[in-house]
C-alpha cells in the first residue's frame, strides 16, 4: 500500500468510528501533525504548510511512519495544551464537562465518580445519548450528577482499527496525559529545514545538469546535421531529397510522440488535481457538518437556558403576586376591624350620650318640682302676711313623688354598654 493510500486509509478509519486526537506522520524529511475531533480533521499542519496542502505533503514523505494517538481538544481557542482525560470535580464541575462535550462535539463517554456512586454520560457527535446514576437515568440522573462538587471524572474515547504497520497509543484510566509531541516537532522542524535545503541544492544540480545535457546534445545534433550536409553535396540529387524527406519523417513521429507524451501527463495531472479537489470539497463537507452539529447543540443549550430563565421569571411573578394578594386580604381584615371597631366606638359613645341626656332630663324634673314646692310655700306665707291672721294649721304637704322613669332608663343604658363591650371584645 503507497503512503498516500495508507494516510487517506487511517483517515476513513478514524472517520468510521469518530476517533478524536493526533495522527503523527513522521519521516527523515518531517513530522506533520493531523488533529481530528469526532472523525473530522479539524487541522494539520507540517512545519510552516496548513491544511489540505499539508495533508498532501503528508502523503509525498518517503518511509514516513504513522502513528495514531488517542487526545482531546485544547478547551480554550488559542490554547495548545489539551484537555486532561482524567482529573478532580473541584477544578472541572460537572456542568463544566457537559458542556465541554457538547461544545466540541465529541463521540465520548463521560465517567463520574463521588462519595462510592458512579455516573456515566455517553455522547454521539456532541448529543448525549443515554445517561445513568446510581440505578437513576436520563433527567435524575443529570441533576444529581450536576450537585457532585467532590468527586473525579474520566474521558474515554472511541479506539480505531489501524491497519497493518500503523501504531495506536490508547489512553488507559490512571496512565496520566498523553506523551508531549513538542521534542518531535521541534525536530521534524529542523529535519525539514535540512531536507528543504538539499532539495534546493538538488534542484539547482539538476537544472545544471539538465542544462549540460541540452548543450551536448544541441551540439550533437549540429555535428550530425553538418555530416549529413557534406555527405548530401557528396550524393547525388535525388539521394539529398531521399535524405532530407526521411529527417522530417522522423521528426514529424518525434513530434508527434512527443505531443502524446505531454497529451498524457496533462491528462494524468488533470484527473490527480481533479481526486484532489474532489477530496478537498469531502472534508469541506465533513467539516461543515461537524460545525452544523456544534451549532445545532449550541442552539438546543440556549433555548434550554431561555427556557430554565422563563420558568425562574414565571416563578417570581407568581410569588410576587401570591405576596401581593395576601397584603390585600390582610389590609382587607385590618380595614375590617377598624370599621368595627369604629362602629363599636360610635355605638358606645352614642349610649353614653343617651344615658347623660336622660340623666339630665330627670335633674331638670327634680328641679322644676323643687322650685314648684318653694314657689308654693312662698305664696301661702304672703297670704298669711296679709291678712295678718293666724296661720291655719296647714296640711301636711307630702313632697312629690319623683318618677322611677330615669332609674329604668338609666339602667337600660348601663346593661347596653356592658352588651356592646362584650360583644366587642369577643369580636377581638
Amino acid at each position: 500500500m503507497t503512503q498516500q493510500s495508507l494516510l487517506r486509509d487511517v483517515l476513513a478509519r478514524c472517520r468510521t468510528a469518530q476517533f478524536t486526537g493526533t495522527l503523527f506522520v513522521r519521516s527523515a524529511d518531517g513530522v506533520g501533525q493531523v488533529h481530528v475531533i469526532a472523525g473530522v480533521v479539524d487541522e494539520a499542519h507540517l512545519g510552516s504548510t496548513t491544511g489540505d496542502a499539508a495533508i498532501a505533503k503528508m502523503e509525498g514523505l518517503a518511509a514516513a511512519k504513522i502513528e495514531v494517538q488517542q487526545a482531546l481538544p485544547p478547551p480554550e481557542k488559542d490554547s495548545k495544551l489539551a484537555h486532561p482525560f482524567e482529573g478532580k470535580l473541584a477544578d472541572r464541575s460537572p456542568i463544566d464537562l457537559f458542556r465541554y462535550a457538547e461544545e466540541f462535539a465529541l463521540t465520548c463517554t463521560l465517567e463520574l465518580l463521588a462519595g462510592g456512586v458512579r455516573g456515566e454520560a455517553t455522547y454521539a457527535l456532541g448529543d448525549l445519548l443515554r445517561v445513568s446514576c446510581g440505578g437513576d437515568t436520563a433527567d435524575n440522573a443529570v441533576t444529581q450528577m450536576l450537585k457532585w462538587a467532590d468527586g473525579t471524572y474520566a474521558f474515554h474515547l472511541p479506539v480505531v482499527d489501524v491497519p497493518e504497520g500503523v501504531t495506536f497509543v490508547e489512553w488507559k484510566k490512571g496512565a496520566g496525559a498523553p506523551p508531549d509531541d513538542a521534542a518531535a516537532k521541534k525536530a521534524a522542524d529542523a529535519a525539514k529545514k535540512a531536507a528543504d535545503d538539499a532539495a534546493a541544492k538538488k534542484a539547482a544540480d539538476d537544472a545544471a545538469a539538465r542544462k549540460a545535457a541540452a548543450d551536448a546534445e544541441r551540439k550533437k545534433q549540429q555535428e550530425e546535421a553538418e555530416a549529413a550536409a557534406k555527405k548530401a553535396q557528396e550524393e547525388t540529387e535525388a539521394a539529398a531529397r531521399r535524405a532530407a524527406a526521411e529527417i522530417a519523417a522522423k521528426k514529424a513521429a518525434a513530434d508527434a510522440a512527443a505531443k502524446k507524451a505531454a497529451d498524457d501527463a496533462r491528462r494524468h495531472a488533470e484527473e490527480e488535481r481533479k481526486k484532489a479537489d474532489e477530496a478537498r470539497r469531502h472534508a469541506e463537507e465533513e467539516r461543515k457538518k461537524a460545525d452544523e452539529a456544534r451549532r445545532h447543540a449550541e442552539e438546543e443549550r440556549k433555548r434550554a437556558d431561555e427556557a430554565r430563565r422563563q420558568a425562574e421569571a414565571d416563578a417570581a411573578r407568581r410569588a410576587a403576586e401570591d405576596a401581593a394578594a395576601v397584603a390585600k386580604l390582610e389590609q382587607e381584615a385590618a380595614q375590617r376591624r377598624l370599621d368595627e371597631e369604629a362602629k363599636a366606638a360610635a355605638k358606645k359613645a352614642a349610649d353614653d350620650a343617651a344615658a347623660k341626656k336622660a340623666a339630665d332630663d330627670a335633674a331638670a324634673k327634680k328641679a322644676a318640682d323643687d322650685a314648684a314646692a318653694k314657689k308654693a310655700a312662698d305664696d301661702a306665707a304672703a297670704r298669711r302676711a296679709v291678712t295678718k291672721a293666724p296661720p291655719p294649721e296647714l296640711e301636711k304637704v307630702e313632697p312629690p313623688k319623683s318618677s322611677p322613669m330615669p332609674i329604668v332608663i338609666g339602667v337600660v343604658i348601663v346593661v347596653a354598654i356592658i352588651a356592646a363591650a362584650l360583644l366587642f371584645m369577643g369580636k377581638k
